[in-house]
């Protein structure tokens, strides 16, 4: 093959040819694989055999003798059940033409929710009043009471002499009191004086006059010196009777502020202890009907406990009763069921026992093996066609392909040496 001629592709092989290869070869492999799959068989119950005309098998199954004899022995007797369910023919068409007898069925039944507990319902009426808070029984509140005090104590200084005078006061007092009761005696004694002298013929002015006048107002110094004297010592004494007697009135001034006091102290106590004791009689009287109170309320609470407790009970009775009107609607039901279930039964005895009659006993032949085909795979006659056909057209394409790769090389070397020139 030169260079620039290309090689020719094979031809391509025939495919009905190819085809009808595998047809046959198909044919071949089943007629092998009927005969190895079927063979013939042999029993003591009997035998068969396959034979073939042309593609065509024909089985032929051959009994026993004494499989024969059972098998001819059930026929008859089939033959004779056969006779015999055709006789109760006539009793099966005038079943099937009287309707179904409801009379000895029981009547159905009807749920009695007359036996029954009423529906309990929850009576407050049953219970104790409403327990109240009753105050009406506790004594009043008591107020401290000052009304039975004492007055309070005010030191009283109305009875305590008056303080003591002392100084120019008390002794002017003191002398001219002295002074007051004297002048009656001085003065008659002056006027005796006088009349004494005026009778001895002494007069005012001479010197006997005014020595004896001397002597008299000497005598009325001495005696105020005297009452001065006295004066004092009245005074001091005085002074001191009262300041004690003053004292003294303090004192008993003093003790009946204190009296007083502590008798107002002692009215303050008892009142305190008459309030102590009201109010713990009061206190007495609140957990009294605090505790009568919680009676009522706890004897109410009973009641309610007592009340749902019946509650419960009537409720259980009532289920209790359901239960058992349930139970009864459902036994009634079921029997009603049975009645049902019972002449359906004695209606269609006579079917059933004509179908056991005609289906009784069945004729049982000996089990052979069944005629089984067997697939062969055949042989991939196309495939291997094919495949050859590819593997032509392969090497075909491969030396297309060189003869283009020399065809272009040359070409260049070519125009190469023309470029030189």
């Amino acid at each position: 093959m030169g260079i620039g001629n290309s090689a020719p592709a094979p031809q391509p092989q025939s495919f009905q040819e190819t085809a009808a290869a595998q047809g046959a070869a198909n044919e071949a492999t089943a007629r092998v694989s009927s005969k190895l799959s079927n063979p013939n068989v042999y029993t003591p119950y009997g035998s068969q055999t396959v034979s073939y005309k042309g593609d065509t098998p024909t089985i032929n199954q051959t009994l026993s003798p004494e499989s024969q004899d059972l098998y001819e022995q059930e026929l008859r007797i089939n033959k004779s059940l056969g006779s015999t369910a055709e006789r109760g023919l006539g009793t099966i068409d005038q079943m099937l033409g009287t309707p179904f007898d409801m009379s000895q069925v029981r009547d159905k039944p009807q749920y009695d929710d007359t036996q029954i507990q009423a529906r309990s319902q929850y009576d407050p009426t049953q219970l104790r009043a409403k327990e109240q808070f009753d105050d009406s029984n506790m004594r009043e509140r008591t107020s401290f009471d000052t009304s039975q005090l004492r007055d309070k104590a005010q030191f009283d200084e109305s009875n305590i002499r008056d303080q003591a005078v002392s100084g120019q006061q008390g002794w002017d007092n003191a002398y001219n009191a002295q002074m007051q009761r004297n002048q009656p005696f001085q003065d008659r004694a002056r006027d005796r004086l006088t009349n004494k002298l005026s009778n001895q013929g002494i007069y005012s002015g001479s010197e006997a006059f005014t020595e004896a006048m001397r002597d008299q107002a000497r005598q009325e110094n001495d005696f105020n010196l005297g009452a001065q004297n006295n004066a004092t010592a009245q005074q001091q004494a005085q002074f001191a009777m009262d300041m004690q007697g003053r004292q003294s009135d303090q004192q008993e001034a003093q003790q009946a502020f204190a009296r007083d006091t502590q008798g107002r102290g002692q009215d303050f106590q008892e009142a305190q202890n008459q309030y102590g004791m009201n109010f713990q009689d009061r206190q007495n009287d609140f957990l009294e009907q605090q505790a009568q109170y919680d009676r009522g309320i706890q004897g109410r609470l009973q009641d309610l406990q007592e009340q749902q407790a019946g509650f419960g009970m009537d409720l259980q009775g009532r289920s209790q009763d359901f239960g058992e009107q349930q139970a009864r609607f459902g036994m009634d039901t079921q029997g009603r069921q049975d009645d049902i279930t019972q002449g359906a039964y004695l209606r269609n005895l006579p079917m059933n026992e004509l179908n056991a009659l005609r289906m009784g006993n069945q004729i049982q032949n000996p089990q052979f093996q069944g005629f089984q085909g067997q697939q062969v795979a055949p042989p991939p006659i196309m495939q291997g066609a094919n495949a050859q056909y590819n593997a032509a057209l392969d090497r075909s394409n491969i030396s297309n392909a060189s003869d283009n790769s020399m065809l272009q090389g040359g070409v260049g070397l070519a125009s190469a040496g023309m470029m030189m020139f």
